[in-house]
C-alpha cells in the first residue's frame, strides 16, 4: 500500500528548516499575502475569498464520486514533468485549480505552487488555527492545500523535473534542487485521508470531463478549449470524412453490381463476372473494416471499464485492510 503513515491534522506539513518562503528571503510588501502584494492580510473577507478561488476545485469535488470513471483511482497517477515531454505533452501553466493535472491530447495544465503555501508562518496563522470561516469550509481549504502540495511530490521526482518547473515558473526561482528535495521529503506523510476527494486522483482527461459533466452536473462543458467556431467544427471533419469515404466506396460497389446485371451478352460475360465479384468483395471488405473498427472500439471501452472496476475494488480492499489494522 502506498501510504503507511497517518499525517496528523494538527501537524505542520513541512519543517521550519525546509521552508521555501519566509519573511527573511522575501521582498514582498509587509502585511500582504505571500506572493500576492495586492491581497492585504487584514481584509479577511477578501483574503479567504481569494484563497478559496486560488486552491479549491468545487466542480471536481462535485464530480469526485464519479472521477473513477474518468481516471485511475490513485493519487500517484501523475507523470513527472520530464515524462510529459516523452508523452508528447506540452506543459501549460494555469492558475485555475480546476485545471491542475487535467490533460487534453498534447498538453497538460499545471498550477504553480502558491508562495503562501510554502510559508510556515502562513500555515501556523491561517490554516492550522481556525479562521473566520465555518468549520467545513476551513477543512476544505486546508485539505485542498495539502493535496496541491502533495501533487508536486510526483511532478518533481528528478533533478531534470526541478529545472523544468523553474523554467515554467511553477516553483520559486530561489529554491535549489537540494532544498526543494528536503521540502518534498516532508510531504511524504500526507495521505489520501488528509486531502480532498479530487486529490485522491491524479491526472484526469479533459475530454472525459467535458463528456460526463453533461450528465452529472448538467453543464455543457467542463472547460472549453476551442474559442472559435472553425476550430470547434474542425474536430468533426476527420470522422465525417472517414464515414463519407466508407459510404462512397460501398455505394460505388453496389452501383457497379447493379450496372453489370444488364450485361447478359456473351461478349461482356467475363467483364460482367469480374465486375460483379469485385463489387461483392469490395462490399464485404468495407463491411469487415467497419465491423473491425466498431469491435475494436467496444474492446477498448470494455477494457477501460474493466480496469476502472478492478482498480476500484482493489482500493476498497486496501481501505478495508487498513481499517482492520
Amino acid at each position: 500500500m502506498e501510504h503507511q503513515h497517518t499525517h496528523s491534522s494538527s501537524a505542520k506539513p513541512f519543517k521550519k528548516a525546509h521552508e521555501l518562503f519566509n519573511k527573511d528571503n522575501s521582498s514582498q510588501l509587509a502585511g500582504s499575502l505571500p506572493g500576492y502584494p495586492q491581497i492585504p492580510l487584514d481584509d479577511t473577507t477578501e483574503l479567504w475569498n481569494f484563497i478559496k478561488k486560488d486552491i479549491c476545485a468545487p466542480t471536481l469535488e462535485a464530480l469526485s464520486p464519479r472521477l473513477w470513471w474518468m481516471s485511475k483511482q490513485s493519487s500517484a497517477h501523475i507523470w513527472p514533468l520530464h515524462y510529459q515531454a516523452i508523452k508528447l505533452r506540452s506543459i501549460v501553466v494555469s492558475e485555475n485549480p480546476e485545471l491542475h493535472l487535467v490533460w487534453y491530447y498534447d498538453r497538460i495544465f499545471i498550477k504553480p505552487l502558491p508562495k503562501y503555501l510554502l510559508s510556515l508562518d502562513f500555515w501556523d496563522t491561517y490554516l492550522k488555527s481556525q479562521p473566520p470561516l465555518s468549520g467545513p469550509e476551513h477543512k476544505i481549504i486546508k485539505r485542498s492545500a495539502l493535496g496541491l502540495l502533495r501533487s508536486y511530490r510526483y511532478l518533481l521526482q528528478y533533478e531534470s523535473d526541478f529545472y523544468i518547473a523553474q523554467e515554467k515558473h511553477l516553483i520559486p526561482s530561489t529554491a535549489t534542487w537540494e532544498s526543494f528535495s528536503l521540502f518534498l521529503l516532508d510531504l511524504r506523510w500526507i495521505n489520501d485521508e488528509d486531502v480532498t476527494d479530487r486529490y485522491t486522483f491524479g491526472e484526469i482527461r479533459l475530454s472525459r470531463l467535458n463528456f460526463y459533466i453533461k450528465f452529472f452536473l448538467w453543464k455543457s462543458t467542463f472547460h472549453r478549449i476551442d474559442g472559435q467556431y472553425g476550430a470547434y467544427f474542425a474536430r468533426f471533419y476527420g470522422p465525417l470524412f472517414f464515414i463519407f469515404g466508407i459510404l462512397s466506396v460501398l455505394l460505388s460497389a453496389l452501383q457497379v453490381e447493379m450496372a453489370v446485371e444488364s450485361m447478359t451478352s456473351n461478349i461482356w460475360y467475363r467483364y460482367w463476372s469480374f465486375a460483379r465479384w469485385t463489387s461483392v468483395i469490395v462490399t464485404v471488405f468495407i463491411a469487415l473494416i467497419a465491423w473491425f473498427l466498431f469491435t475494436l472500439l467496444l474492446i477498448k471501452i470494455s477494457a477501460e471499464w474493466y480496469f476502472a472496476f478492478s482498480d476500484r475494488k482493489r482500493r476498497r480492499m486496501e481501505r478495508a485492510m487498513c481499517a482492520q489494522l
